[in-house]
């Protein structure tokens, strides 16, 4: 099942980052966590991409702020917890990593992913550099990063992947499965809304830009990144069709455009008049981010009174799951999702008794 990248791991942790002759609190912390309401903090957060965390002054003050907020700084002062951001090597892996991706044809939004995952190895075995390491001793470290981090299933890949990739693209050592061994799986039902919820969800929404987010990611089945990425032309109403540019691997997919969300994307095309991408972001000529799409769907989902936790993913889940309920072919859920494998398709199986490639946007809404 693909899960939304966020760079937030379930503990409150905190590092320092060099900045030429200056240190500074890099703050790795949970969506919602009470310390973001600290005033005092608040007004000091700087969210930075590429470390994947808050930044903040060093100060005695700052850190009993954080001591109180719950972060273990009792390994702060340690050299292996500086970030290395001042080593030529480092700068240079992590340089050339973004590079070799971007020539692959990977989207920018899996190139972030990447890269912030190879940090983190890089941070763990830091002073060592990576290609100074038999292949045995690689699979050891990341093993050992898992472990010490407590990283969800879903952290996990994505940090083998990213260690995989680099050693395969940049130091031209492809690793084994033998060598770096995923996880085991669990079969857990993912979590899904019910249309009732989802009715709930759409009518909370408080303008065009929401709505269409919302129905691009249960009526497509869209990721959070292939909806960050999505731009003005890649919705062809006369073809009804969405051309969607995979933020999981060099290809693309064409998939049925749901007569809702044509009239929608009409509606916002005109109101909105964004240039390149669809849904921009602050600065110009880049698409929203993933985290603004994230805390968009969760305001949404709490002013609908929805409990327990409401993500893209969730939507995502929601559209495959209510797709198979309706009787559609598995294979064309897969096809409709982007999956790879008919296994992470699997996950949301529940009936495949009849054909049906209808949206379930719109036969939600044909009762409105």
């Amino acid at each position: 099942m693909d899960e939304p990248f966020s760079p937030l791991d379930s503990k409150l942790s905190v590092r320092l980052r060099r900045l030429g002759d200056r240190l500074q609190l890099c703050v790795f912390l949970p969506e919602g966590h009470p310390a973001k309401q600290d005033a005092a903090l608040a007004a000091q957060w700087v969210y930075d991409d590429e470390v994947g965390g808050f930044l903040l002054p060093d100060s005695e003050e700052n850190r009993a702020l954080l001591r109180a907020a719950g972060a273990d700084l009792a390994r702060l002062s340690a050299a292996e917890e500086v970030l290395p951001d001042t080593d030529e090597w480092y700068r240079q892996a992590v340089e050339k990593f973004d590079r070799a991706l971007r020539s692959k044809g990977y989207s920018a939004s899996t190139v972030r992913l990447y890269v912030y995952n190879l940090r983190q190895y890089l941070d763990y075995i830091y002073p060592k550099q990576p290609d100074s390491e038999d292949v045995d001793a690689v699979g050891r470290q990341v093993k050992s990063l898992m472990e010490n981090r407590d990283l969800s299933l879903s952290f996990q890949n994505q940090l083998i992947n990213a260690v995989k990739l680099y050693y395969e693209l940049v130091l031209l050592r492809p690793l084994t499965h033998s060598v770096l061994v995923r996880p085991g799986r669990l079969d857990v039902l993912p979590r899904v809304l019910s249309t009732a919820q989802i009715h709930s969800l759409l009518h909370a929404a408080i303008n065009l830009k929401q709505r269409l987010i919302i129905m691009l990611a249960y009526g497509a089945g869209l990721r959070p990144a292939e909806i960050s990425e999505l731009r003005v032309e890649d919705i062809d109403r006369k073809k009804g069709i969405i051309v969607v540019r995979s933020s999981g691997s060099r290809r693309r997919r064409v998939i049925p455009l749901p007569r809702r969300i044509a009239d929608l994307y009409a509606q916002y095309v005109k109101d909105y008049e964004p240039a390149d991408y669809l849904f921009e972001g602050k600065k110009v000529a880049t698409p929203i981010t993933i985290r603004r799409l994230q805390q968009m769907v969760k305001a949404v989902a709490e002013s609908a009174g929805l409990e327990g936790t409401v993500s893209m993913q969730v939507l995502r889940n929601s559209f495959a799951t209510h797709l198979l309920e309706q009787g559609t072919d598995i294979h064309m859920v897969k096809e409709l999702l982007g999956h790879d494998s008919i296994r992470t398709t699997q996950l949301y199986m529940h009936v495949a008794r009849k054909m049906n490639p209808d949206s379930p946007l719109d036969r939600l809404l044909s009762v409105d």
